[in-house]
């Protein structure tokens, strides 16, 4: 039994690290307006997960500031 409970937290914690889908043309909307406008991105969550997702959706380098709650 406490085998399944470790396969199942490590599975959960894998998927959450690994959900990062962006909407289709999201990248190509920032790059049409990257040069006109600055952004920045505002998320609530823990701040491990959030960076994950963020750099791997490859998001960040759009945004100026990036802002997560709980980051201190």
């Amino acid at each position: 039994e406490t085998g399944y409970f470790e396969w199942l937290l490590t599975a959960e914690r894998t998927s959450r690290r690994s959900i990062s889908d962006i909407y289709p043309d999201v990248i190509e909307g920032l790059d049409r307006l990257k040069g006109s406008l600055k952004f920045g991105l505002l998320t609530n969550g823990a701040p491990d997960l959030q960076n994950t997702k963020i750099d791997d959706s490859g998001l960040r380098e759009y945004f100026e500031v990036v802002v997560i709650s709980g980051e201190s």
